[in-house]
């Protein structure tokens, strides 16, 4: 059954979380209601609001019910709304009783849809550095705040690999899991940020894991991140693979450092999902008109054919990728997966990425015309994995988004073209 969600809400030293919910009902005669003595409800004409504080840490998720009702789950703790014979929707704000720190990925007012996310109650660690890298900070929708294992003077032993786990509230389907790396400068010298102590080497599980089964993924040895910014490694679990499972742990096998030489395994975000916003994609152009080119490859979740541009006559141009979503939607990540292929005329050569954009910007719009700017990329390098890399853009609210590329790579012939295996869209 799908859920709803409203995002990572996160509060330190149990400071209390407030939730109003606002529910606008088209008939005043039936007023919603939610069967726990913990709310206070504020009944109006033809509105209705209600009140949660929750004092507590993690995410909130709407289950739908028969009768159009609604189970409210944060942790362990469980409500249930029930409208009123309008069956208006349902309007979440979110508010901080008390001081700092507070963060949450769901904007300050969004209304809840069907939700793609893996909701983690608990998170558990090998182990961690001190409190500062709390394994919770892998949880908290804060890109700044990082888990660390303990240090390590030498690599990690076989069957001793240090590991980060997400328990889910329920069972989920493993679909996508991102990782965010730490994002920052290196110890013993420098300024430039980079990802560090992310692992060359790993592998992900469910749990419980099948006995005798395989990982859900495990990467090749000397996997390396992008270095250009802070961007997310998508790797999508193939099926029958992608099962239903209580959590997720994740193995760094190969540790790197920090700059020093100390070896951790260190992440600034897990995201797990269990499925992708259906969207349709059209181009500005696809390879010679061919329709195994086409923008319809970038959605077909098949991850067999690619969408490729025409060649570029310079090496700066422009070109363009839209998604439609059917509806305004809310969002806050782009996936885009490369094209991992030998070079063009030579079908026996070593695959590589292939037409991987340099230059581009996502946009997002209500009406396919005005365009407003999510995230502004310039000079990306070149990724040297074929998993996807997840930009993340913020609490965003639209139907259509739009991937406008104005520098591209090669796709080994040394002309500039554009391509792509899949574009997704998350909510997280």
């Amino acid at each position: 059954m799908a859920a709803w969600f409203l995002g990572n809400l996160y509060s330190t030293y149990d400071q209390t979380i407030s939730l109003d919910f606002e529910v606008n009902e088209a008939s005043p005669t039936a007023p919603v209601s939610f069967s726990t003595g913990q709310i206070t409800a504020l009944v109006g004409t033809g509105i209705s609001m209600v009140m949660l504080e929750i004092p507590l840490r993690g995410m909130v998720m709407f289950i739908p019910q028969p009768n159009n009702n609604v189970i409210v789950e944060f942790g362990d703790l469980s409500w249930t709304y029930t409208p009123g014979a309008g069956g208006g929707p349902l309007n979440v704000f979110v508010n901080q009783i008390g001081t700092p720190s507070f963060a949450t990925s769901a904007p300050s007012t969004m209304t809840a849809s069907p939700g793609q996310i893996c909701l983690a109650y608990n998170v558990l660690a090998s182990s961690s550095l001190n409190s500062a890298w709390d394994a919770w900070n892998v949880a908290d929708g804060n890109l700044s705040t990082c888990w660390s294992s303990s240090a390590y003077v030498n690599q990690p032993m076989q069957g001793a690999a240090p590991y980060i786990q997400l328990d889910f509230q329920g069972s989920c389907i493993l679909s996508r899991v991102i990782l965010y790396p730490r994002w920052d400068a290196p110890n013993g010298g420098g300024t430039q940020k980079q990802p560090l102590c992310f692992p060359s080497q790993f592998y992900i599980e469910g749990v419980p894991a099948p006995i005798n089964s395989p990982a859900l993924y495990s990467s090749s040895p000397g996997f390396t991140v992008p270095q250009s910014l802070q961007v997310g490694v998508c790797i999508a679990i193939p099926e029958p693979t992608a099962a239903a499972y209580e959590g997720v742990q994740v193995y760094g096998q190969t540790l790197t450092t920090d700059g020093s030489q100390t070896l951790y395994f260190q992440l600034a975000e897990i995201g797990v999902y269990s499925s992708v916003i259906a969207a349709q994609a059209t181009a500005s152009s696809f390879f010679q008109g061919l329709s195994q080119w086409s923008a319809n490859n970038l959605t077909d979740g098949q991850f067999q054919n690619s969408w490729s541009s025409d060649y570029w006559t310079t090496t700066s141009g422009s070109t363009w990728v839209t998604l439609d979503l059917s509806a305004p939607t809310p969002f806050d990540t782009v996936v885009l997966y490369p094209r991992w292929a030998p070079p063009a005329g030579a079908p026996n050569g070593t695959p590589s990425v292939r037409g991987f954009p340099i230059t581009f910007t996502f946009l997002g719009s209500s009406d396919n015309v005005n365009w407003n700017e999510l995230l502004s990329i310039s000079n990306f390098a070149s990724p040297t994995q074929s998993t996807g890399i997840a930009f993340p853009l913020g609490n965003q609210f639209y139907r259509y988004i739009q991937l406008n590329i104005t520098a591209t790579g090669s796709d080994g012939s040394g002309t500039p073209i554009a391509q792509l295996l899949q574009m997704e869209v998350l909510l997280g």
